[in-house]
C-alpha cells in the first residue's frame, strides 16, 4: 500500500511542477510510464536461501529453505517454478547439485553431502534458470564448513613459497594431534596433481615434508593443493608469502572534478580477493605530499582532495606486511557536474559537485530509483546548494540516484541505502523456562509491527546445538535481499552493514556503497523507450529436447515421430508425441518428472522405420566462475577459527558417536591390524567377464536392485569404496578411480576419468551412464591400479566394465531408435526427522540421540493475529539451543530473530 501512496504523491508533485517542456522533450508524467513499462517486462528477482547451519561433518544434509522474491521483496510473479542449489568445492567443481520445484508456493529441500567429501570450506550457490539475465553476480552465495572426523584429530601446518608467474608451489608440511604440539607420520600422505593423480610424498625425518607443488598452467585455475593424509583428505589454500594486493579508487559520483572537493573511497583487496588493511600517501606528479590514507573498515577508507587541472596524483601504500606499491588516482575532469549525498536518521541530502567558476544551470535532473521503480524525478533548484527529502518518500533498499542533463543523458551517479521504514517485531515464548534431555518442547510465535498490529509471514526454523555449532549472523535474509543481491562483488560480512547498535556500520555501509559496482537497467534508454528485455524465460515447466538422425550418416531427420513416456514412481504413467521439424529436432515442452522418474523415449523416420539415432541434447548448467570458488582461509586464520580443545574434544566424540548409528556418515575408526587373508570382495552370485581377476571388484547389480532403488547407474558407484562422481565440462557425470594413475592422460577440466567399457567393448559415449537400462544390468566391475593393466593404454585412469543380463538378447537391447534413462529432476519433498519422545519405552530406548539440527521446520506460517506455534522434543545432550528464525512478512519486509532456550 505504502508503494502505490508514494507513486501517487510523485506523480502529483511531477504534475505540479513548472517546468519548460520546451527543455524536457520528455513529459515527467511520461518518464514514469516509460520505467514501469521497463519494469514490467522485465521482471527482476532475489534469492535469499535460509540454512539449518552453516557447519557439517560428511554424510549430512544441508536444510534450506529458499527465498524467491521480486525486487520489492514479494513473492516472485516471473515464473520461476525451479530452484537450483550447488555446492562448489575449492577446486572449482560442483560436487552436487539438487533442482527444487515450488510447492504450495515454498521451495524447500536437501543437499546430501557425500560421505567422502574432502574437508575444507564449500560454496553453497543458488539460483534460477532466469536468474543467468541478471548476470552471475546475483547468484546467492555462502561459505559453508565441511568437516570429517579425522580432520579433528589431525591438524595440518605448512609454510608456503608461492610464486604464481612460476606456477610453482615450495611446501613445507606437517601434522599434529588435536592442538598438541605432537607431530605424527601418517602411514601414507599423498597430493593430487592437477592431472588428477595421486602423487607420494616423503617425509623427512624431522617429520617434515618438504616438496614442491606445481600448478595447472591454466592461469585461472583456483590455487589450491588436495592433500591425503592416510585417510584424512583436506585443501591447502595457495597464498602469496606477502600477500599481494591492489587498490582501487573511486571518486563520489564517478569523476574527480578539478578545482572542486571531491570525497574519493578506496577499497584494498589481498591475492585471496578479500579486504586488505594499508596506509598511504597521496603525492603528486612533483612528488608533493597532499594528503595521508587509512583503511578503516574491511579494506575501505576514504580521501578527500581538491584536485588542479594541471596536475595528476598518485599513492604510495604500505600493507600489514610491509609491502609498499604504488597506485595512480584517476584522472581529474573539468567544467563537468557530480552527485554528493549525505544521510541522516531521517533525510537524504543531495547536493552537486563541481569547480567554483562553473555556474550551475536551471536544466539538471535528479532521479531516484529502486529497480527501475521512480520514486524522485525532479528539476534540481540550480539556486540552491542541495535538496533535503525525506526518507518517508523513498522505499527501503539500495537506491540509485542519477544526475541527469536537458537531454535526460546521465552526468553522475551515486548509491545510496533507505533504512527501513517499518520494523517487524518477533516475540518468542516457550512453555518452560529450563527443559530436561527428551522432553516435549512448545513454543510460541508472535509476529508484529512497531504498533503491535499482526503480520502474515512466511517463515522458517533452525534450532541447533551451540556446543556444536555456532550461529551465522555475518549471512541474514535482510543483508541478501537488501544488500548483496544489489551489488557487484564479495561483501564480507554483509549483515554487519545492517546493524542498528552500531554507529561506525553506517559510515561503513556508505563507503560499500561507493565501491561495489551496481547497474540494472540502461535508465537513459528506458526512459526514451529503449527496453531491454530477458533473453532467458522462466523456467516454468521442465523441457527434454533432442534430435533424432540416420543411424549411418548422421543426417537430419524432419517429419519424424518421437514418442515419450514417463514411468513415476508413484502416479501414473505419462505419454505424449512430437514431429521432428527440418533439422530433425524434437522438443516436449510442457512436462515435469522427479529424480525418481525413469524416460523412455522411442522415435520412427518418416516413413515409420526403427533405423533413426536418438540424441538428447545436454543440460547445460551455468559455469563455475572464480567468484563461485570458496574463500580459503590461510593457515594463520584456520588455526584461528578452532574451537577450543575442549570444545573440540566433545565435538568430536559426538560426531564419532553419531557415526555409528547414521549410516550416511561412514566413519570408523580402528586400531592397526594385520591382514593375512584376501580382500572380501562383492562377487557372491555375479556374472564376470574373462577380464576379472580374484582381486577385480565385481558388484552384483542385479542383486543390489532387489532391495535399493537407484534412478541411474552412476548412483551405484556412490557406495563404492575408492571411487567418487565428477562433473566434466559438459555436465556429464563421470568416473573417477583414485587408485588408478597414467602418464599420458588427455583431461577434461582437470580430470582424468576412467574408461567405460559395455561387455569389454570400450564406448566414447561421455553420458552412457545415466542413459543405460539399469533393469538389464547384471554386475559392474570396477578396475582399479595395475588391475586395470588388462585393458593396456585403456586402462591408465581405471575401468568399469558393464555387463548385461545373458538372459537379454540382443535383439531386445537398447536400439538405436530407443532410449531409457533418467535425467536429473527435482528433488522430491522430504520431511525433516526429528524423533519424538511421547511414551516411557521411547524415553528409555537404548539408541543415542546426538542430533547437531535439533529441529527444522521451513514451512512456519503466522495465522490473521500473526501466532504461530510449533513442537518438537530435545535430544540427550545438556546444552544450549540457538533457535534463528527467518522469513518475510506479506508485505515484504524481511524477519529474523535469533533466541536460545537451556537444556538440562
Amino acid at each position: 500500500m505504502r508503494k502505490y501512496l508514494v507513486r501517487a504523491m510523485i506523480i502529483l508533485s511531477c504534475v505540479c511542477a513548472q517546468l519548460s517542456e520546451a527543455q524536457h522533450t520528455l513529459t515527467h508524467e511520461r518518464v514514469m510510464e516509460q520505467m514501469e513499462t521497463q519494469l514490467s517486462v522485465y521482471p527482476l528477482e532475489k534469492l535469499h536461501l535460509h540454512l539449518d547451519r552453516t557447519s557439517f561433518f560428511q554424510g549430512e544434509k544441508i536444510w534450506f529453505k529458499a527465498y524467491l522474491t521480486d525486487a520489492f521483496l514479494l513473492p516472485s510473479q516471473s515464473g520461476s517454478r525451479y530452484v537450483y542449489v550447488e555446492l562448489i568445492n575449492p577446486a572449482g567443481l560442483v560436487a552436487e547439485r539438487v533442482m527444487v520445484r515450488s510447492e504450495n508456493e515454498l521451495f524447500q529441500g536437501n543437499l546430501p553431502l557425500p560421505e567422502d567429501l574432502i574437508e575444507g570450506n564449500y560454496t553453497l550457490r543458488a539460483y534460477t534458470r532466469y536468474m543467468k539475465n541478471m548476470g552471475e553476480d546475483h547468484y546467492f552465495r555462502k561459505t559453508i564448513q565441511v568437516n570429517s572426523v579425522m580432520g579433528a584429530q589431525i591438524r595440518p601446518h605448512y609454510v608456503l613459497d608461492y610464486k604464481p608467474e612460476r606456477r610453482k608451489a615450495e611446501v613445507e608440511l606437517y601434522y599434529t594431534v588435536g592442538h598438541s604440539a605432537e607431530k605424527i607420520k601418517p602411514d601414507r600422505l599423498q597430493f593430487l596433481t592437477w592431472k588428477e593423480q595421486l602423487q607420494s610424498i616423503r617425509m623427512d625425518k624431522d617429520t617434515i615434508a618438504r616438496f614442491t607443488y606445481d600448478l595447472s598452467p591454466d592461469e585461472d585455475a583456483p590455487a589450491v593443493i588436495h592433500l591425503e593424509a592416510d585417510n584424512f583428505r583436506h585443501y591447502i589454500p595457495l597464498t602469496t608469502t606477502q600477500e599481494d594486493y591492489e587498490v582501487i579508487f573511486y571518486p563520489e559520483g564517478g569523476y574527480m572534478i578539478n578545482g572542486a572537493l571531491t570525497r574519493m573511497t578506496f577499497k584494498a583487496m589481498n591475492s585471496a580477493g578479500l579486504a586488505e588493511e594499508i596506509t598511504g600517501t597521496v603525492y603528486n606528479q612533483k612528488g608533493e605530499r597532499t594528503a595521508e590514507i587509512k583503511t578503516t573498515h574491511a579494506g575501505m577508507g576514504l580521501l578527500a582532495i581538491v584536485a588542479k587541472a594541471d596536475e595528476s596524483y598518485y599513492v604510495e601504500c604500505t600493507n600489514k606486511n610491509n609491502v609498499k606499491k604504488r597506485f595512480d588516482l584517476p584522472k581529474g575532469v573539468s567544467g563537468t557536474f557530480g552527485i554528493r549525498t549525505n544521510t541522516n536518521k531521517n533525510h537524504l541530502i543531495v547536493g552537486l559537485t563541481h569547480a567554483s567558476d562553473t555556474p550551475v544551470p536551471d536544466d539538471l535532473t535528479i532521479l531516484i530509483h529502486k529497480n527501475g521503480e521512480v520514486y524522485f524525478f525532479d528539476r534540481f533548484p540550480s539556486a540552491q546548494k542541495e535538496m533535503v527529502l525525506p526518507w518517508d518518500m523513498l522505499s527501503h533498499g539500495v537506491l540509485q540516484v542519477m544526475l541527469l542533463n536537458k537531454d535526460l543523458n546521465p552526468l553522475s551517479e551515486r548509491l545510496v541505502f533507505s533504512p527501513l521504514k517499518e520494523k517487524t517485531i518477533v516475540r518468542i515464548t516457550p512453555d518452560k523456562a529450563i527443559y530436561h534431555t527428551r522432553e516435549k518442547i512448545s513454543i510460541d510465535l508472535d509476529l508484529e509491527n512497531e504498533n503491535e498490529m499482526p503480520l502474515y509471514g512466511n517463515l522458517s526454523v533452525a534450532i541447533t546445538d551451540r556446543k556444536d555449532v555456532d550461529v551465522d549472523h555475518q549471512l541474514t535474509i535482510a543483508s541478501t535481499l537488501l544488500l548483496t543481491s544489489e551489488l557487484k562483488g564479495h561483501i564480507e560480512n554483509p549483515a554487519y552493514y545492517l546493524r542498528q547498535d552500531d554507529p561506525k556500520a553506517a559510515y561503513a555501509l556508505d563507503l560499500l556503497l561507493m565501491t561495489q559496482g551496481w547497474r540494472r537497467y540502461d535508465i537513459p534508454q528506458a526512459i526514451q523507450g529503449h527496453f531491454i528485455y530477458p533473453e532467458v524465460v522462466p523456467e516454468s515447466t521442465q523441457e527434454l529436447t533432442g534430435t533424432i538422425t540416420r543411424i549411418q550418416s548422421t543426417k537430419p531427420i524432419a517429419n519424424g515421430e518421437v514418442a515419450l513416456m514417463l514411468k513415476y514412481k508413484d502416479r501414473e504413467e505419462f505419454f505424449d508425441q512430437a514431429t521432428t521439424n527440418e533439422k530433425g529436432e524434437f522438443a516436449f515442452a510442457h512436462i515435469e518428472y522427479s529424480d525418481s522418474t525413469k524416460l523412455f523415449i522411442q522415435a520412427l523416420n518418416e516413413k515409420g522405420k526403427e533405423q533413426v539415432q536418438v540424441n538428447l541434447d545436454k543440460i547445460t548448467y551455468p559455469p563455475v566462475e572464480k567468484s563461485d570458488r570458496p574463500y580459503m582461509l590461510t593457515a594463520e586464520k584456520e588455526e584461528e577459527s578452532l574451537p577450543a580443545e575442549e570444545d573440540l574434544n566433545l565435538i568430536l566424540k559426538k560426531a564419532e558417536e553419531r557415526a555409528k548409528y547414521d549410516e550416511n556418515m561412514q566413519i570408523i575408526n580402528l586400531k592397526e591390524v594385520v591382514v593375512t587373508a584376501g580382500r572380501i570382495e562383492r562377487t557372491s552370485g555375479a556374472e564376470r567377464s574373462h577380464y576379472a581377476s580374484e582381486n577385480t571388484t565385481v558388484i552384483d547389480f542385479a542383486k543390489e536392485l532387489e532391495t535399493k532403488y537407484y534412478s541411474s547407474l552412476t548412483e551405484l558407484f556412490y557406495e563404492v569404496p575408492g571411487v567418487r562422481i565428477a562433473l566434466d565440462a559438459d555436465g556429464n557425470k563421470r568416473i573417477l578411480i583414485r587408485e588408478s594413475v597414467s602418464l599420458d592422460i588427455e583431461s577434461q577440466g582437470g580430470y582424468s576419468f576412467a574408461r567405460v567399457f559395455i561387455e569389454g567393448m570400450p564406448t566414447e559415449d561421455a553420458g552412457i551412464l545415466d542413459r543405460i537400462n539399469i533393469y538389464e544390468v547384471a554386475s559392474v566391475e570396477v578396475y582399479k591400479g595395475t588391475e586395470a593393466a588388462v585393458f593396456g593404454m585403456l586402462g591408465g585412469t581405471g575401468v568399469v566394465n558393464i555387463i548385461y543380463k545373458k538372459e537379454t538378447k540382443v535383439a531386445e537391447r537398447p536400439t538405436f531408435n530407443k532410449l531409457t534413462t533418467a535425467l536429473p529432476g527435482y528433488q522430491r519433498a522430504v520431511e525433516f526427522y526429528a524423533p519424538k519422545y511421547e511414551t516411557p519405552e521411547q524415553r528409555s530406548s537404548f539408541l543415542p540421540d546426538l542430533r547437531t539440527t535439533i529441529y527444522w521446520k521451513p514451512d512456519l506460517f503466522t495465522n490473521e493475529d500473526g501466532k504461530a506455534r510449533f513442537e518438537f522434543y530435545s535430544a540427550d545432550t545438556p546444552t544450549v539451543y540457538d533457535i534463528v528464525f527467518e522469513g518475510l512478512t506479506n508485505d515484504g519486509l524481511p524477519v529474523r530473530k535469533v533466541e536460545s532456550i537451556r537444556i538440562e
